[in-house]
């Protein structure tokens, strides 16, 4: 792909202008308008945009770009510079064209693990055949109650959420129940290896996770799912080496 057909992808994002209410569309006006007067004034850009129609065209570009941004932007976790101590928090945001693509689901069978400006892409709960392909747009039902993520979803994106664990009301981590006939994937051993990043426990222990996720699907939601998914989130991170910068130290 040509850099015009990347950018063409990135321009078509969805704006959600007409969901938006008039006091976020004049607070983003505000800001694009700051941001027009400094580029314009205090970089080499003025040079290039020819004049008044130049800098109208630039001013719409602006706008749209602060209306896309918060509906599909995603954040990039971990920090790669030198001598940074904060680590596991959001420094960045990138767009990604085909990951916009993917619905929400505060279930979701998919984790996005980032390496620098790359994201990969991995499925770890099993899709049948036509079955849709789900990622988070920052809620889970794990971590967060169902009134939480539909009021931030809502505020956000501007749609009530109606995923499987909205709909059915699956209770956090904390008060959910294990199956009786569900074992665990993993112990205390797995979960001090992948605390420590453990490479080689990783590379010898990921395929346990995905083995113990696919036979046992249907039992999911249970402790038991939840506690191997996260054993393999924490492994495919480690795999691709997206950790924290210290551990690489």
């Amino acid at each position: 792909f040509t850099p015009r057909e990347h950018y063409r992808a990135i321009h078509g994002l969805v704006t959600n202008r007409h969901l938006r209410s008039v006091s976020d569309l004049f607070q983003r006006s505000v800001v694009c308008a700051v941001l027009k007067h400094f580029v314009i004034e205090f970089t080499p850009l003025k040079e290039y945009l020819g004049g008044e129609e130049g800098e109208n065209f630039f001013t719409e570009l602006l706008f749209r770009h602060l209306q896309t941004s918060p509906s599909n932007m995603h954040g990039i976790d971990l920090v790669e510079q030198v001598n940074e101590t904060n680590d596991d928090t959001t420094h960045s945001s990138g767009a990604f064209a085909f990951l916009s693509l993917l619905n929400h689901s505060c279930a979701p069978n998919t984790l996005r693990v980032y390496l620098g400006t790359k994201a990969y892409l991995f499925v770890f709960r099993p899709i049948p055949a036509g079955g849709v392909l789900y990622d988070t747009y920052g809620v889970h039902f794990a971590v967060t109650t169902r009134a939480q993520r539909i009021q931030k979803l809502s505020l956000q994106y501007h749609f009530t959420c109606k995923c499987e664990a909205c709909v059915n009301d699956y209770p956090n981590y904390v008060h959910m129940q294990p199956k009786i006939s569900v074992p665990y994937a993993n112990d205390e051993t797995d979960n001090d290896s992948l605390i420590r990043y453990d490479y080689d426990f990783a590379m010898d222990n990921y395929r346990k996770y995905c083995e113990f996720l696919t036979k046992h699907a249907n039992a999911y939601p249970c402790a038991q799912i939840s506690s191997a998914e996260e054993c393999l989130k924490m492994a495919l991170h480690i795999l691709v080496d997206a950790v924290p910068l210290k551990a690489k130290m």
